[in-house]
């Protein structure tokens, strides 16, 4: 077998620190483990580690190439000098694969201090020969005395490697040493693509046990020529399929091949391609510039063996005509699909060709395309102007047959029904939108419970689609549209209604049903975002319910509707007050969110009104926002529906405390909390009822310390005595027989905290 010399390393340049993972040692070697390996004054490459002796622990430094040179035919040989530990021995890898600390390959072990040379073969780091395939010794070496110690790994056939180890005294010529070939039919060891890699690795109990001055790789089958196959022929002017290249062997340098075509005025791409040992193949393409045979010749820089020449036959075809194609249909007012316009044949210069709409005042861009030579297709889109039936047809200046024009059938815009239109009403006190709680453009919300109505013309053939953008939130709608429910739709994205009305008025409710915690607050991604209603062109915008007077309530997961199976804020008492309320007369704008409490924050929602030790802190509190920097309130500082001054509710319901009890947060905070957010509420609301409700399961002793809802009395106590005994003021108290009630039975979920969707119509019932 012969072997070309890939990599030749002479240990120089010291003295050189060892350096962390993967600390470079020089010629492409790298220490893998880190602050291992290290090059001393005197040019010796060495594994040291602390302590310097003991049996244990046991290290091993592993020395690895990442420039990958060996082949299923290679040979590694290092130089060393025997040092005077007792335990530890060199190793050499080849033909190896190593990811995460797992390898596959053949591996030489060989102990100075012996003289036993051992020979196994790993397969994702499991010894696969139990003995070794060689377990021979053969004598102490020297102390402080070179030798070279080499390891072949031959294929000798499709089946089977042959390993060898040799030692050679330090003229690297003089055996002294091999062990016996034996030979190895691991199938996932033999044909490895070339190349692998190889390593060197030290495995010791103390320290110096040799030191390195020289690694060798060699590579087996040194290429003596390359190889060209490629097509046999093309068009003038077209860029042939490729021509592949490829050395018969291993390469010890790069390579350069160049083609040539004797001066036929033709072009190569690229010009010249490289050979390596990493990479021996390569591409590239023929551009004929005339008509004939062209004879195709190869040099390289290498003295590697040309291949013979190759003949490549170049026909020269005029395009007689082109083709058009294109969609047939799109919207007025919007550029269309791609038309395309291809020549049948190649073509001696340039072509342009010019797309018409026959006068019907559309437009197109580009306004004309140009073909050329390699250049036979171009695009155009077209963008119409009017509805109707347009025809499109194309004209070229080179007297080429011009296709059949296409029919594109342009249909009027659809109408988009902005949100901030006469069309759309949304729940007082919920909504954000591109210009602080107003705009254009979109409203989002995170809060289960909040809800919009759409109202609009149909058209006799009715078509409208909710406008929502693509992400990734949890929340799902629940929607009627003309009396009919659509349940549990996910808010991912645009959202194509049915059941519509032709020739008729058409309404639209859309609540939002539930969402998952976190990722709701200062526009996370469990929000709803709404950006219009996109309906046909025969259809008109009309005109959504008047604003009501409103009711604010707001609450935790249980006003949320948390809990409920499946998870709904239909079922939450709050939509059974919402409903009575509305037959009433009244619009209700529901703020709630799950974990939430007076002066505790839910999963990402601030606390309702956060106090800490008597003292409020406005950042965390949300009585008063909407949304992170949006807020609730208007000019003069009073809760508003939309923004406006006059928009005030008539009446605030809050419901908390459940959290703060099931939590055992502090009871003097609580009950501050109760008294400054009257006091507050008050202020922002000069007129409205304000309705403190006692939680519905809060008087349940068997589940809650009664200390709760005693600092939640006594904090409306403290208002009421401050504030004249405010008329307005109310507490909504369920004695301690519905609490128990609440708590038990068919009301009460699993998790002893959520009421079921039997629970909730019982406290529904209770609340309205």
């Amino acid at each position: 077998m012969a072997y070309a010399l890939f990599s030749d390393y002479v240990v120089s340049g010291g003295p050189v620190a060892a350096a962390a993972a993967p600390g470079s040692i020089g010629n492409g070697w790298r220490d893998l483990v880190g602050n291992v390996w290290s090059i001393s004054a005197g040019n010796k490459l060495a594994a040291n580690y602390a302590p310097a002796s003991g049996a244990t622990p046991w290290h091993s430094a592993v020395l690895m190439r990442q420039s990958s040179d060996a082949y299923k035919d290679s040979k590694i040989r290092v130089r060393f000098s025997v040092g005077a530990s007792d335990q530890g021995s060199v190793w050499l890898n080849s033909r190896t694969s190593w990811a995460a600390n797992s390898f596959s390959g053949y591996a030489l072990g060989f102990t100075p201090t012996t003289g036993q040379f051992r020979i196994t073969h790993f397969q994702n780091s499991v010894y696969q020969s139990t003995p070794w395939l060689v377990d021979v010794t053969h004598a102490a070496l020297t102390v402080g005395a070179e030798y070279e110690l080499e390891f072949e790994t031959f294929q000798t056939n499709s089946t089977t490697t042959t390993l060898t180890a040799r030692l050679f005294a330090a003229d690297g010529v003089t055996q002294l040493f091999a062990t016996t070939p034996v030979a190895n039919t691991l199938s996932a060891l033999q044909n490895v693509a070339a190349p692998n890699a190889v390593y060197i690795f030290q495995y010791q109990g103390k320290l110096d046990v040799v030191s390195i001055s020289k690694i060798q790789v060699f590579n087996g089958d040194p290429a003596s020529a390359y190889a060209v196959a490629g097509p046999s022929g093309g068009l003038t002017a077209v860029a042939s399929s490729n021509f592949s290249v490829s050395a018969n062997g291993a390469l010890a340098a790069n390579t350069v091949v160049t083609p040539s075509d004797g001066g036929a005025g033709g072009a190569f791409t690229p010009a010249t391609v490289t050979l390596t040992n990493a990479v021996p193949v390569a591409t590239f393409t023929y551009t004929p510039a005339s008509a004939g045979a062209k004879t195709i010749s190869f040099a390289d820089d290498g003295g590697l063996t040309d291949p013979g020449n190759l003949t490549y036959t170049a026909t020269a075809v005029t395009a007689s005509a082109y083709t058009l194609s294109g969609p047939n249909s799109g919207a007025v007012g919007s550029a269309s699909a791609n038309f395309t316009v291809t020549a049948d044949g190649p073509l001696a210069g340039p072509v342009v060709i010019t797309p018409s709409d026959g006068a019907g005042g559309g437009s197109f861009m580009p306004a004309t395309v140009t073909l050329n030579v390699g250049v036979l297709s171009g695009t155009f889109t077209y963008t119409p102007a009017s509805a109707g039936v347009k025809t499109i047809s194309t004209s070229d200046n080179a007297g080429l047959g011009d296709p059949a024009s296409i029919a594109f059938t342009a249909a009027a815009a659809p109408l988009t029904l902005a949100v901030n239109s006469a069309s759309f009403k949304f729940s007082p006190s919920n909504w954000r939108g591109d210009t602080g709680r107003i705009g254009s453009a979109w409203r989002r919300t995170y809060i289960p419970g909040a809800w919009f109505e759409v109202v609009w013309n149909g058209s006799a053939a009715p078509t409208a689609q909710l406008s929502i953008p693509a992400t990734a939130t949890t929340a799902k709608l629940s929607y009627i549209i003309n009396g009919q429910l659509f349940d549990d739709v996910a808010a991912t994205g645009p959202i194509t209604l049915g059941n519509l009305v032709a020739s008729g008025v058409n309404r639209l409710k859309v609540f939002v049903k539930s969402a998952d915690m976190g990722g709701r607050w200062n526009g996370g991604v469990n929000t709803v975002r709404i950006n219009g209603l996109i309906v046909d062109a025969g259809s008109s915008g009309g005109a959504a319910p008047a604003a009501r007077p409103w009711v604010f309530v707001s609450g935790d997961s249980i006003t949320e509707g948390w809990g409920t199976v499946p998870q709904s804020s239909l079922f939450a008492w709050v939509y059974y007050l919402s409903v009575a309320l509305d037959n009433a007369g009244y619009d209700v704008g529901v703020d709630c969110a799950s974990g939430a409490d007076y002066i505790k924050p839910g999963s990402d929602v601030p606390a309702w009104y956060m106090v800490t030790a008597g003292v409020y802190a406005d950042a965390t509190s949300r009585w008063n926002k909407i949304d992170s920097g949006i807020s609730r309130l208007d000019a003069n500082g009073r809760i508003s529906a939309y923004g406006e001054t006059g928009q005030e509710p008539v009446a605030i319901l809050v419901n908390y405390g459940t959290n703060a009890a099931n939590t055992a947060l502090s009871t003097a905070d609580l009950q501050s909390s109760v008294t400054q957010w009257l006091t507050a509420a008050r202020a922002a609301a000069p007129s409205a009822v304000l309705g403190t409700i006692m939680p519905f399961g809060l008087r349940y002793a068997g589940r809650f310390t009664q200390t709760y809802p005693t600092a939640i009395q006594a904090g409306i106590t403290a208002y009421l005595t401050a504030n004249a005994n405010d008329p307005k003021a109310i507490l909504i108290d369920a004695d301690a027989a519905f609490a128990r009630t609440f708590y038990s039975g068919l009301n009460m979920g699993g998790d002893n905290l959520h009421p079921t969707p039997h629970g909730q119509a019982f406290a529904g019932s209770h609340a309205t």
